[in-house]
């Protein structure tokens, strides 16, 4: 469906150069050339764009999808001219049902938040009444914000892991990606090369839980 919205999007900007004037024919050049140069730049920033993820590519496609559709406007046509509006009807209906669906299951989904916190819980449960211990974290974003938002959480009562090993001792939170080369790459880089594990938890489908012991050469 995405793409088929954004297909439409790239039509819907035709649709507008071939039937404006003059400014509007430049407009609609301009801002193509525009969000394309942004998407340049913004991966060559190195704290937005990581291998093979781009943190902020909906947005670019928000803009495509806006010139698109506000292009089918510039056509005579009236059945043409009115797609955007049947797109968003058809999508309105369609998450309506959706939703009404979901609040009829009473069965909730383990996911999301709910993996995350439960995760953070039992690594808690598990370093009952220590002042100090280690926690890492690998996510398919790379950047973990809601563990980090959970643990700031949790250190207003509790203590606040450290990234640094504490008596050649680490836990890392591991979630499942698709691209199983980046756990690799995380854990070459993360895992110290005398590392060796003692003990591995599944928390969910998705997550597992290890604590690595180091044993530094003397």
């Amino acid at each position: 469906i995405i793409y088929g919205i954004f297909l439409l999007s790239i039509i819907g900007i035709v649709l507008a150069y071939l039937n404006s004037d003059k400014k509007i024919k430049n407009f609609y050049i301009f801002s193509p050339i525009m969000i394309v140069l942004f998407f340049i730049l913004s991966s060559l920033y190195k704290d937005s764009f990581w291998s093979n993820y781009y943190e902020g590519i909906g947005y670019y496609f928000i803009l495509t999808i806006t010139l698109g559709f506000y292009g089918f406007s510039f056509t005579r046509n009236k059945i043409i001219k009115n797609i955007p509006w049947l797109i968003f009807i058809f999508l309105f209906l369609f998450n309506l049902l959706k939703f009404t669906k979901e609040i009829k299951n009473n069965n909730i989904p383990n996911d999301g938040l709910r993996k995350q916190l439960a995760t953070v819980v039992r690594v808690y449960e598990i370093n009952k009444g220590k002042k100090d211990f280690c926690v890492r974290v690998y996510t398919p974003p790379v950047i973990p914000h809601t563990y980090n938002y959970l643990f700031d959480y949790y250190s207003k009562h509790r203590v606040r892991p450290t990234t640094s090993y504490v008596n050649n001792q680490c836990w890392y939170i591991i979630e499942d990606d698709s691209f199983k080369f980046r756990i690799d790459k995380f854990r070459q880089e993360h895992i110290p090369p005398a590392g060796k594990l003692i003990m591995k938890e599944s928390i969910h489908k998705d997550v597992s839980l290890e604590l690595w012991q180091d044993y530094p050469q003397k």
